[in-house]
């Protein structure tokens, strides 16, 4: 039986208020770094170039970005994008680094101008549940490799705070109550589950109850390294949104999300929705039981919606429902 309509007006009078929030942009996003000879024009410019070809990397999640067509042309006005830079000296080595940080929205109209498909954010982090060959869990110092990877590649590692042990067998098979639980506490559905050995690693990649499996052979320090740019690899462009007039014009589709118990999960689920940046607008048109039917506007297409939607560990796919173009069950 549907909802009276008392409460479903409710539900659109909380959607108008709720409107105008959205979550900011992941700013590491939009940051990098080259090295320079010193403070010169020249230096600084042609940093400005490598720096801004690291962003765009870490937002299409295409390592070969550079030489794309129109990309170096691109590059070279650079400068023009930049907000703010500094200079440091590398602690290791005395080395001159410049650091720069761009424009996101111009870096974006940049990015739509060269057809490319971006992942531009808010990122969810990943949470890494490693065991090293002790059987002892790493944390973020003993995984550096994986961190910088990360970095470099536009993702966060986050890491099982004390003996809160994510269980890997459960969230490889996609248990929703154990989704739930590293939803409840580190905000994410996405989750490296890693086995390191001497000289070898297995690894498992949840990313909206789907696990990716592979296996790598080497020492510690390019195993981690390696997962990081593996998963990177398979996230990126699995979120990533094609602009206008390069398959990502966008649309509209009917959203059923179950798992509905109260207003407080509603207006959790409402901005969630509103912080996607894939999705441009939800309006609920419907309420039965413990779901709710939303007209959804949204950039890219549907099945990236859905995918970026469940990478928030918020929400899982669920079965099909009479009346919608795509289901979803809220994870409390």
């Amino acid at each position: 039986m549907m909802r009276p309509l008392s409460l479903l007006a409710a539900l659109l009078l909380l959607t108008t208020t709720a409107l105008p929030l959205r979550a900011a942009e992941d700013p590491g996003l939009y940051d990098g770094e080259a090295p320079v000879a010193d403070t010169s024009d020249a230096q600084r410019d042609q940093a400005f170039d490598a720096a801004l070809a690291q962003v765009l990397v870490k937002l299409s999640g295409d390592r070969d970005v550079a030489v794309r067509p129109g990309v170096a042309d691109a590059l070279a006005q650079a400068s023009t994008l930049v907000q703010q830079y500094q200079y440091r000296k590398d602690a290791a080595t005395g080395a001159l680094r410049l650091e720069a940080h761009f424009d996101p929205a111009a870096v974006r109209r940049l990015a739509g101008s060269l057809k490319l498909a971006v992942w531009p954010g808010p990122r969810p982090p990943v949470l890494a549940a490693i065991r090293g060959a002790d059987g002892a869990l790493l944390d973020a110092q003993q995984a550096a490799p994986l961190v910088q990877a990360g970095v470099e590649r536009g993702l966060r590692f986050a890491f099982p705070a004390g003996t809160d042990v994510p269980d890997a067998a459960a969230l490889s098979a996609g248990d929703e109550g154990a989704l739930a639980r590293v939803a409840r506490d580190y905000r994410t559905g996405l989750v490296l589950i890693g086995t390191l050995g001497a000289n070898n690693a297995a690894w498992i990649l949840v990313g909206g109850g789907t696990p990716q499996r592979w296996q790598d052979s080497g020492n510690p320090a390019s195993l981690l390294a390696n997962a990081g740019e593996a998963a990177a690899d398979r996230l990126i462009p699995r979120f990533a949104v094609a602009p206008a007039g390069a398959g990502g014009s966008g649309g509209s589709a009917t959203l059923w999300v179950s798992g509905i118990q109260s207003s407080a999960d509603f207006a959790a689920m409402l901005a969630q929705l509103r912080q996607d940046a894939q999705v441009r607008g939800a309006v609920p048109v419907a309420a039965q039981g413990d779901g709710v039917l939303l007209q959804v506007r949204f950039e890219g297409d549907l099945a990236g919606m859905l995918g970026d939607l469940a990478a928030s560990g918020r929400m899982l796919p669920a079965a099909a429902h009479p009346g919608a173009d795509a289901a979803l069950r809220w994870l409390r």
